[in-house]
């Protein structure tokens, strides 16, 4: 019993700091989601640019992506 109510109070603490990392990246989507519908409203071609450039910042890990390129020897 205690086994499993630490392991479910951990997933809780990784959950929370999982949903605490997002939270973050989430504004600037939202901005550039609202911008993207404005502009896409005169000049659809360029609004669908800016949706393909946030679903390649929602996808790519660019923090870990970079880590190992910065790391110092």
């Amino acid at each position: 019993m205690r086994t499993h109510g630490a392991s479910t109070s951990t997933r809780r603490a990784d959950t929370t700091e999982t949903q605490q990392q997002a939270h973050p990246r989430l504004l600037p989507v939202v901005i550039g989601y609202v911008i993207a519908i404005l502009i896409g409203i005169v000049l659809p071609e360029v609004a669908v640019a800016l949706y393909f450039g946030i679903a390649v910042y929602l996808v790519v890990p660019f923090r870990e992506v970079a880590r190992p390129a910065f790391r110092r020897s």
